[in-house]
């Protein structure tokens, strides 16, 4: 449409910007929430994460990290792993709901140790094919990562937890498709 400048007034000048702002912005718009859509897809968020280990300031730091990511729902933490065992015990296998979809686990503990953590929940009675136990540790000596792996345990990450890390375990573990995704 070409208007010659002796036919523009003020009114139609108003009404080109704002047909052309309404254009563009509706455009974008769809544009913006297409690839918004695609992006929210395309993120991994669990439901419940379980934080194991001894050392409080660390849980307490961890969930932090955790909720900021905003990409698990609940955090639950405890610096036993003898509470952590009843309480899957009595979450999992006597209601058979509430299986946290992640278990961060430290090897050295007090007591009950991650190795014999993941001993003692291996002949727990409850559904595993919806969990995923991911070692976070101080330890990074190689016999340890051996050890976890011939356990069976495929991730093993070194403290200090943080968002990056968080969110690329959540990304590994989702493309294994061992997690129950929720959008």
């Amino acid at each position: 449409m070409w208007i010659t400048l002796k036919n523009l007034t003020k009114t139609n000048i108003f009404e080109m910007i704002l047909e052309f702002v309404s254009s563009t912005f509706s455009k974008f718009s769809r544009f913006l929430w297409i690839n918004l859509s695609t992006i929210l897809n395309s993120i991994t968020m669990i439901n419940q994460v379980l934080l194991i280990d001894d050392d409080a300031i660390n849980n307490f730091l961890n969930e932090k990290i955790i909720i900021a990511s905003q990409l698990a729902q609940e955090v639950t933490t405890f610096i036993r792993a003898e509470d952590a065992i009843h309480y899957l015990e009595e979450t999992c296998v006597q209601q058979k709901s509430k299986c946290p979809e992640l278990i961060l686990l430290d090897i050295s503990m007090p007591h009950l140790d991650g190795f014999d953590f993941i001993q003692i929940y291996n002949k727990l009675k409850i559904k595993k094919e919806n969990t995923t136990i991911a070692i976070l540790t101080s330890s990074d000596d190689e016999r340890d990562v051996r050890k976890v792996r011939a356990m069976g345990i495929e991730h093993y990450l070194v403290k200090p937890l943080d968002l990056s890390a968080f969110s690329k375990l959540l990304d590994k573990i989702s493309n294994n498709n061992k997690l129950s995704l929720t959008a």
